[in-house]
């Protein structure tokens, strides 16, 4: 069979961890009594929330620069010990004459020019390698169907070419 190991039970010497410093010296929420250091922590963290929904629209209007028109909803939620954002971006449509000329900049823009997405773009790339020799030794998963539209030539044109 295989060779997967299932490890039943393992025992991990907890006097050699290496503790972290993280939350040293953190004075918990339960513990704080002072309910007017508790309302100004409650504003002061409404406050940046507030400034990642102001965000979200700032975001949708600089796509509207490029041509691109955005639905953004939000909701915020007061919760027992803190605040909820729900954030949904719908892409509505697209101004064709704006997005023309402005297609060179968005490709330079979208491309993935920052070392993360790059790192990002690396990992998919290897796990998509990963995934193709699975497959040709042997791997009976199903495939998607965005590979069988792939395979048959019938995929989404670029249009920002």
């Amino acid at each position: 069979m295989g060779g997967i190991d299932i490890i039943r039970e393992e025992s991990v010497d907890v006097s050699k961890r290496v503790r972290s410093d993280v939350f040293k010296g953190v004075k918990w929420v339960w513990e704080i009594k002072n309910t007017k250091l508790l309302d100004i922590i409650r504003l002061s963290v409404r406050k940046w929330v507030d400034s990642v929904e102001n965000f979200a629209q700032y975001v949708a209007r600089r796509l509207q620069s490029y041509g691109i028109v955005l639905e953004i909803d939000s909701n915020l939620y007061p919760i027992s010990d803190g605040y909820m954002l729900s954030l949904a971006f719908r892409i509505r449509g697209v101004r064709e004459d704006v997005l023309e000329s402005k297609k060179r900049l968005l490709k330079v823009y979208f491309r993935g020019a920052s070392k993360s997405s790059r790192k990002y773009k690396r990992a998919e790339e290897l796990l998509m390698r990963v995934e193709g020799s699975e497959r040709e030794v042997g791997d009976s998963s199903p495939r998607t169907d965005s590979e069988e539209i792939e395979e048959e030539g019938g995929g989404v044109e670029d249009g920002c070419q």
